[in-house]
């Protein structure tokens, strides 16, 4: 039945009629996905990337070359096999890795996009690492050359610090991860992102890395300073969800418990 739905879904927005193109109609394009992709990360929720990522078939149905399209579908896929992760939905992530993985692969040959799919199908790789430890060593070798890669190709991305950051927040010490090792990643991208033109092609990460300082912090004991990062992150987005209900009243609560 939970199939049936899911099948459902997808002919149903794969019909869609795509917008209209116009003079100005790529720029548009670009900013549906991006303020899609937006919604989807800041409500934590899949069914709006899956429909981005039928959206974007539809565009490169039309368009096959249309870049922005391909890379936003590699993100909503992406995105998606995060979700189930969190859900520890193995039937989700199964179904939409394969196709996460090809095409932030896809992507990552347009040399407009290179530096930002490679930093995705890093990201990838680090939802597989999180899963399944057995092949940890080759799968890490995999995300810090594309990452190394990524930055070779635009040093200013500041993504690629925010995904080398939370890898390194996850990596045991024995194996070179630390809290300060990631703090020091995050802080390089907030630098980037001060500098980064808030138009462009790919956006995304502000609050999110605020919200893995926060969490770093935490690791840390430092529970005042997650806080301002947990409180920072909510001026930059007022309805990000997961600091808004899970990680700022986590941390107030501990911060309760302390003064206690």
């Amino acid at each position: 039945m939970k199939k049936s739905a899911h099948l459902f879904l997808i002919m149903f927005l794969a019909f869609q009629p795509i917008f209209a193109f116009n003079s100005n109609g790529g720029n548009e394009i670009t900013e549906r996905l991006k303020s899609m992709a937006r919604e989807g990360y800041f409500q934590n929720d899949e069914k709006i990337f899956m429909e981005l990522s039928a959206l974007c078939d539809r565009i490169l149905a039309k368009e096959k070359e249309n870049a922005a399209a391909g890379y936003y579908k590699a993100y909503s896929n992406y995105r998606i096999v995060s979700i189930a992760m969190v859900k520890q939905n193995d039937t989700m992530f199964d179904l939409y890795y394969p196709v996460a993985e090809e095409a932030a692969n896809l992507s990552s040959e347009n040399v407009d996009f290179a530096a930002e799919a490679k930093t995705v199908l890093a990201a990838n790789y680090m939802m597989i690492l999180a899963k399944d430890l057995s092949e940890a060593a080759s799968i890490s070798m995999k995300i810090h050359t594309l990452l190394g890669e990524a930055e070779v190709l635009n040093p200013a991305n500041p993504r690629v610090n925010l995904i080398r950051g939370t890898m390194l927040l996850n990596t045991p010490p024995a194996f070179g991860g630390s809290a300060a090792a990631a703090l020091s990643e995050y802080e390089k991208a907030l630098e980037k992102f001060d500098a980064q033109d808030s138009a462009s092609n790919v956006n995304w990460g502000y609050a999110e890395t605020l919200a893995w300082i926060g969490i770093a912090n935490m690791k840390n004991g430092d529970l005042e300073s997650a806080e301002l990062a947990f409180l920072d992150a909510l001026n930059a987005e007022p309805e990000f969800g997961w600091v808004k209900y899970q990680l700022l009243p986590t941390v107030q609560s501990k911060l309760k418990g302390v003064e206690k």
